[in-house]
């Protein structure tokens, strides 16, 4: 199975350049998983998408992304436009300034798309123009959608939903939904990019909303509350004079982790110990026996050898099917 890493679905058809380690992990979890592979299947048959999932053109010429493209701009050019506009509109600096504020920070953001717009011939800005005023005038873009004539990526995934939430429920996080639709559909999945365990927020909406959203998800929460400028120095210090009763309180939060399994993480260890230190597999073995002392397997020294040669096919064959 050909897989296609992309970062953003707006970004179509251009690759991901650089595949995050947690998406390898990911994939290199999923494709050698049997109850995954049953469930595409099943999937794929049940609503009614092809055997080896729809071509990428059917992608690249969904409503969804016809919707976002600019008629006049190059595809290069319209990327880069929304990828300044998201780096504006979509920062924490934006989305949690006070109301009273908000133009005045956005101001402070929009030099680097002031110079882009610079940049541009009239007929690319008024390109712009009109793709903004047909916008405007499509108050309800979800509606405009399910009206209009073609593939909607948008639909599929509704009508899939159910049973897409069933398949991660099996796995851990949950929240990769799409990306498990964007792999059985189109043999396509999004770059997954570690996610930051911090959310500055600066009103106490915010902060309420926050908190509220999490209890309703029963999910526990930690908050470190600042009532005053202090220094970075003030801050670094505090951390490190309470360290120990913050890691103490963290016990009770949620550990953010991918998809992999044990069998994964001991193969490349031992990739790790044979090829970038040149261990025997005796060697390996005893090293292994001795960090996990309640798997009997590693005991084994034909079992560790045969663990690293299956490990190495997988991971070129991986390397082989995926398309950056």
């Amino acid at each position: 199975m050909k897989i296609t890493i992309f970062d953003n679905l707006l970004f179509f058809p251009h690759r991901a350049k650089v595949v995050s380690l947690e998406t390898e992990n990911f994939l290199h979890f999923l494709l050698e998983d049997e109850y995954f592979q049953n469930k595409q299947k099943l999937l794929r048959k049940k609503h009614g998408i092809p055997k080896n999932g729809y071509p990428l053109d059917v992608l690249y010429n969904s409503i969804e992304i016809r919707g976002d493209l600019i008629e006049g701009l190059s595809f290069e050019k319209t990327e880069e436009f929304h990828r300044l506009l998201d780096e504006i509109f979509r920062s924490d600096e934006v989305i949690f300034a006070p109301k009273d504020k908000l133009l005045e920070v956005i101001a402070k953001r929009k030099d680097k798309l002031d110079t882009f717009y610079s940049s541009l011939t009239k007929a690319e800005r008024l390109a712009i123009e009109k793709y903004f005023k047909k916008n405007k005038a499509q108050e309800d873009s979800l509606k405009h959608r399910k009206n209009e004539e073609g593939f909607s990526t948008y639909a599929l995934e509704e009508k899939m939903k159910k049973d897409l939430e069933r398949l991660t429920a099996h796995y851990s996080p949950s929240i990769f939904a799409s990306q498990f639709f964007m792999l059985i559909a189109f043999n396509a999945f999004q770059n997954i990019r570690p996610q930051d365990s911090f959310l500055f927020m600066t009103t106490n909406e915010d902060i309420l909303d926050e908190v509220q959203k999490h209890q309703k998800d029963k999910e526990s929460i930690g908050a470190l509350l600042v009532y005053e400028q202090v220094t970075k120095n003030q801050l670094t210090k505090w951390i490190e004079d309470n360290w120990k009763i913050l890691k103490d309180l963290m016990q009770e939060l949620p550990k953010v982790s991918f998809p992999k399994s044990t069998v994964l993480d001991i193969s490349k260890e031992i990739a790790d110990l044979r090829d970038k230190k040149r261990k025997k597999f005796w060697e390996i073995a005893d090293h292994l026996i001795d960090k996990y002392p309640d798997d009997p397997r590693v005991t084994d020294e034909s079992w560790v050898k045969e663990t690293y040669r299956r490990y190495k096919n997988r991971l070129r064959a991986f390397t082989k099917n995926k398309q950056q």
